[in-house]
């Protein structure tokens, strides 16, 4: 079985998890998403990657999709803010996703794969 190749879980206050790898399979963990294809292209284990990430190195060879035995579960986000913070960035961020078509593109399943 090849290494799965892992984003380090950031959290600070949770426990460490981890999705998408098999009872033991080796993991190697990368710090972030260009680290993780990075280290899909140079051929050094598997995982699951962001198709709109990716979409040019399925095009020109460099990765190969497979079929898998077992599909990712989908996960269950939340997001959360302080209600007293006047921030900039968290207003703008507020206004898109109070448009459908921006919640819709979220949600969309093609960039799921």
């Amino acid at each position: 079985m090849a290494h799965s190749i892992v984003v380090s879980d950031t959290s600070t206050n949770l426990a460490a998890r981890s999705s998408g790898t098999y009872p033991g399979q080796s993991v190697i963990l990368v710090p972030n998403m260009n680290a993780k294809i990075l280290a899909q292209v140079k051929g050094l284990g598997v995982g699951y990657l962001p198709r709109h990430r990716i979409e040019h190195l399925l095009k020109n060879g460099k990765l190969i999709e497979r079929t898998v035995e077992r599909l990712k579960t989908k996960a269950h986000l939340k997001a959360a803010w302080r209600t007293d913070s006047n921030s900039e960035i968290l207003a703008w961020l507020l206004e898109k996703l109070d448009k459908q078509e921006v919640r819709d593109s979220l949600l969309d399943t093609k960039y799921m794969s």
